[in-house]
């Protein structure tokens, strides 16, 4: 009886676990990557959307800040990633 409450407590571990730690692993896996370029001429980015660039020309201020990276998981905010964001007007 002792076996089988235990087989019992680690499956409902299990299944807590899972079902913890998969919206993080899907999330993980349908962000899509990305790339940000520093050159001479600008900022190129290229993504699933396309490439842009940006010419620093056309560019007024540039600035660079810490973005808010945290994901909503279940009644409070994870933090998976720390960002720095580059903000062009």
């Amino acid at each position: 009886m002792a076996l089988f409450m235990v087989s019992g407590v680690c499956a409902l571990f299990a299944l807590l676990t899972v079902l913890v730690y998969l919206p993080v692993l899907t999330f993980l896996h349908r962000t899509a990557g990305w790339s940000v370029k520093v050159r001479p001429q600008g900022i190129e980015t290229v993504s699933a959307a396309g490439k842009h660039e940006l010419r620093w020309s056309d560019l007024g201020k540039v600035s660079i800040a810490e973005i808010d990276g945290r994901v909503k998981f279940f009644s409070g905010k994870i933090h998976l990633h720390r960002i720095t964001g580059i903000h062009v007007p």
